[in-house]
């Protein structure tokens, strides 16, 4: 699947040190490479039904995935992305 990053999701990356960035982007190419990959997401409910949010440790990403492309739609701390 190909990983289509949002304006808003760019923004929250470039906000992020170097080695998080890293391990955010690497594990989303990572998920982005098996047939199903929102098996390792978690639904969202109402409002935001029909996105997922991935963990990758501390960090949160929001995700919509339609046909052969994920969405990247948000990148956030825990502690600040659900406000």
């Amino acid at each position: 699947m190909e990983l289509v990053f949002s304006k808003k999701a760019l923004n929250d990356l470039r906000k992020l040190d170097q080695s998080i960035r890293r391990r955010v982007v690497e594990k989303l190419e990572f998920y982005s490479q098996h047939a199903h990959p929102t098996k390792f997401a978690e639904p969202l409910r109402d409002p935001y039904a029909g996105q997922y949010r991935f963990r990758i440790g501390d960090w949160r990403v929001f995700v919509r995935a339609t046909g052969d492309k994920i969405f990247v739609l948000k990148v956030g701390h825990r502690r600040e992305v659900y406000r």
